[in-house]
């Protein structure tokens, strides 16, 4: 698993990036992205990366400094910079200070996953590994195929994940760390692989837990909330009954079985 930086300061830039790579080379990169290059700065004095994509021109912490950094903590850092089409003063300053590749603001996606994937093959040949690491941009059937059946893999742990944490931590924030992917590009990629949006699949895996809880178990109502991951008994209460019609205590005592 390669790490890739990204950062500029134009969100909207750095948003179509991560989306673009993180699709190219779903499961295979992991992506952090930066709208202010101070924070990135911060973010690279303790955190390696193989990749830093990065604007030239950022006020306070600029994209030189940037590149500086990164390879202090990684002296293999590829450094990939980000540049307008008329920016030659800073593009010629650029390969002055080593960088290993350009990526125009203007360029097309293909464009990008090449140079993407050029910097990682680089990486791979650096490191002695001989196998090519392919972005998921070829139409071929082969490669449809392979799309198809990581993506049926990943939701099946995401969703595994999910029924086994409820009581900890599962936001988006965290599922995209646990999972690799851009927090965007995650939510979406769920939404479209299930037909549900994520936030609704773990509300409805919350209920389900709960209810198994209430028939089967004695616990208290507040320590069934936790236990699926609401702290608040009054709010888990309100929850469930919009979702069942029932409140946990008439849910509890509407089942027999338990």
């Amino acid at each position: 698993m390669y790490t890739i930086l990204i950062v500029d300061d134009e969100m909207e830039i750095v948003g179509r990036l991560g989306d673009i790579i993180s699709e190219a080379f779903f499961g295979r990169i992991h992506v952090t992205e930066f709208y202010f290059s101070r924070e990135a700065y911060d973010y690279l004095q303790k955190e390696r990366v193989d990749i830093l994509l990065t604007d030239i021109k950022m006020p306070g912490v600029t994209g030189f400094d940037l590149a500086q950094k990164a390879r202090e903590i990684n002296e293999k850092c590829h450094v990939i910079f980000l540049t307008g089409y008329d920016d030659f003063d800073n593009a010629y300053m650029a390969i002055k200070t080593g960088c290993d590749d350009f990526i125009l603001k203007i360029n097309t996606e293909r464009e990008i996953v090449d140079t993407i994937h050029r910097s990682i093959q680089k990486l791979k040949i650096e490191a002695g590994v001989q196998e090519p690491i392919v972005p998921d941009t070829e139409n071929t059937i082969m490669n449809t195929i392979d799309i198809d059946v990581d993506s049926t893999d990943t939701i099946s742990h995401i969703k595994k994940y999910i029924r086994e944490h409820l009581s900890g931590d599962i936001s988006l924030s965290r599922l995209s760390e646990v999972f690799y992917l851009n927090s965007s590009y995650l939510s979406r990629f769920f939404k479209r692989e299930t037909s549900m949006n994520l936030t609704d699949y773990i509300l409805n895996a919350r209920i389900k837990k709960a209810k198994e809880l209430l028939k089967q178990t004695s616990f208290p109502i507040f320590e069934i909330a936790k236990l699926v991951g609401i702290e608040s008994p009054i709010y888990f209460s309100r929850m469930f009954k919009l979702e069942t019609g029932k409140t946990p205590r008439e849910f509890r005592f509407s089942n027999t079985d338990r």
